[in-house]
């Protein structure tokens, strides 16, 4: 509007503020005013420099050979690998069907953890893989073992004071269940306070610096996000699971539980 100031800001300060004296028709425009030219200069240089300001801030960093951090990353991966296996042939070896089931929830488990990291559900952001990030899915494993194996042992339990199969497994899931959210639940406050103590954003940064800061929050994350995973697959979808194929003859004998065989 023609006789109307236009003001002119960068980063909450404003640099000029003309008045129009004419309307502007072809999109080029004049500031005319007492100006030399290093004033002029220096204005044009501002306003033309005025895209859209930010301002980087250092969230964490760490230097690292490019050979040993492929290295590392490497040798991590294949210990989640041979872990794994090993737990499996542990838990199947010991459980019988019930270690096969524990298996495959915790493949489960493994699965949506790291879904939910690399950003395969739209609602959760993805999240850059670390060596502390992969200890923290490597350690909800363990959580997720925990689970099963408790589920297990109590089971067996049921079985071994001559209980039937479908009360064996009614009993042990139940009784199993408050130890196994308390175990869950320690880790995922532990987790929490991690992220929030240790996030971008935190008042422990002064003290530990910022590198620590990103890896801490790392390990934190994963280890969340595995416990939380646990929680779906160990605690509701294993009992799914063991209900489902109790129901089939061919798998209605104690051996296959850890009891004592029929007959």
């Amino acid at each position: 509007y023609l006789k109307k100031t236009i003001s002119i800001w960068m980063d909450d300060v404003m640099i000029s503020a003309p008045t129009v004296n004419a309307a502007i028709t072809d999109g080029k425009a004049q500031i005319t005013g007492d100006f030399d030219a290093e004033s002029a200069t220096a204005l044009a240089n501002k306003i033309n420099a005025g895209a859209l300001p930010f301002k980087l801030e250092t969230v964490s960093s760490s230097n690292i050979s490019p050979t040993l951090g492929e290295n590392s990353l490497t040798a991590m991966a294949y210990a989640g690998v041979i872990a794994f296996v090993v737990i499996a042939v542990i838990m199947i070896a010991m459980y019988r069907l019930t270690g096969v089931i524990a298996v495959i929830s915790l493949a489960g488990q493994m699965g949506l953890a790291i879904a939910a990291v690399s950003g395969y559900f739209t609602t959760i952001s993805s999240f850059t893989m670390t060596l502390p990030g992969i200890a923290g899915l490597i350690l909800s494993i363990g959580m997720g073992v925990d689970c099963n194996v408790i589920t297990a042992e109590r089971i067996k339990e049921e079985l071994k004071q001559g209980r039937t199969l479908d009360g064996a497994l009614e009993r042990g899931t139940k009784n199993s269940l408050s130890a196994i959210i308390d175990g869950n639940m320690t880790v995922i406050i532990v987790s929490v306070i991690l992220m929030l103590v240790f996030g971008p954003s935190n008042i422990l940064s002064i003290i530990f610096g910022e590198s620590t800061t990103g890896t801490i929050y790392s390990f934190g994350y994963t280890l969340l996000v595995g416990v939380i995973a646990n929680f779906i697959m160990g605690v509701f979808l294993t009992r799914v699971m063991l209900r489902s194929i109790s129901g089939f003859k061919v798998f209605r004998k104690k051996g296959l539980y850890g009891g004592v065989k029929n007959g």
